[in-house]
């Protein structure tokens, strides 16, 4: 699906099927935040998303499509489809990205 988000959300998005995670310095605030609530992991930091981005893909073995994207000024909300090795699997997510001066600041990640 063809969807409209900021490039720093696609980068990041594109980075959730591979194990480059080195693109990611590109998009992400270096005081970046990423919430997934469902694990309560509160990770903090460009380094600390990169390696947790790596563990996910490599533990669950995920792939991750994009189904929609809406946009506000004040935010971008991206609905995935992840298919991999966890129970409920596959399973909606939501994405919810901050992003100021082109880089994201803050991600959170909810159950859709």
């Amino acid at each position: 699906m063809n969807v409209n988000m900021p490039e720093a959300v696609k980068i990041f998005m594109e980075t959730m099927n591979t194990v480059e995670t080195e693109k990611l310095d590109s998009c992400l605030a270096s005081k970046a935040v990423l919430l997934d609530p469902a694990d309560n992991n509160d990770i903090r930091g460009i380094n600390a998303i990169k390696a947790f981005v790596a563990d996910s893909k490599e533990k669950f073995d995920l792939c991750t499509t994009v189904i929609d994207a809406i946009s506000t000024a004040e935010s971008t909300k991206v609905i995935t489809l992840t298919k991999g090795n966890f129970p409920g699997s596959p399973q909606k997510f939501s994405y919810e990205f901050i992003v100021k001066h082109g880089l994201i600041q803050s991600i959170n990640i909810l159950p859709a």
